[in-house]
């Protein structure tokens, strides 16, 4: 008993100062969390889009959009309008001229659309492109309502969702690609759904000054 009190009074204390060094190293990790390089508050964007879903034409569209921050976070974009034309596919005359079957619902095109859209923005990135320059982003998620012009003359209501990921080039200047798909509310239509797959150029009217 006498021997194996003696060799755990000589043994815990190494026990312990083996373990020392090690809690040194234990200390909390220091995050730095850097601030937007880039904050737009009243942008403009004209952008080019392609309305690819409907099996009967392809749509292409030109239009412009003003959005206006109130944090870091969250947007309107006020509005968003676009003028849209049209390019037929060859499904319809194939459908009469191979089978025989005229295509069933309205074949209108959509002539215009326009929308406004709360916009929010929780993912902010600093990217290193190319290995040589650094370029700034955000990513953010879009819900929208508005109303979309056919061409036969109807225009009915619609409501969206989408995804906007924003390239910054300078204070003044940014890219956005920006997909959106909307549900409109007419009946008899080829489709119920508008996609919509947008590249816009912005530029920003305000001082850049971050949120307080």
């Amino acid at each position: 008993m006498k021997r194996f009190i003696l060799m755990a009074c000589l043994l815990v204390p190494g026990l312990v100062h083996a373990a020392a060094p090690d809690q040194v190293f234990d200390a909390p990790q220091v995050v730095a969390v850097e601030p937007r390089a880039y904050n737009p508050h009243y942008d403009v964007t004209g952008m080019l889009s392609i309305l690819p879903l409907d099996a009967f034409y392809k749509g292409f569209a030109a239009g412009v959009s003003y959005t206006q921050s109130y944090t870091s976070s969250w947007s309107w974009e006020i509005i968003n309008a676009n003028y849209s034309s049209k390019s037929d596919t060859s499904l319809k005359n194939d459908l009469m001229e191979n089978w025989k079957v005229r295509p069933q619902g309205l074949l209108e095109h959509i002539t215009w659309y326009a929308s406004t859209s709360a916009i929010y923005t929780p993912i902010y990135s600093k990217n290193l492109l190319f290995n040589s320059s650094l370029l700034y982003g955000s990513f953010s998620f879009v819900g929208s309502g508005g109303m979309v012009n056919f061409s036969g003359g109807e225009t009915v209501p619609m409501i969206g969702t989408g995804l906007i990921l924003r390239a910054f080039h300078s204070e003044r200047m940014s890219s956005k690609l920006d997909m959106r798909v909307h549900y409109h509310m007419s009946k008899g239509r080829s489709s119920d759904l508008i996609m919509v797959i947008a590249y816009g150029l912005s530029f920003e009217l305000g001082d850049n000054k971050p949120w307080n």
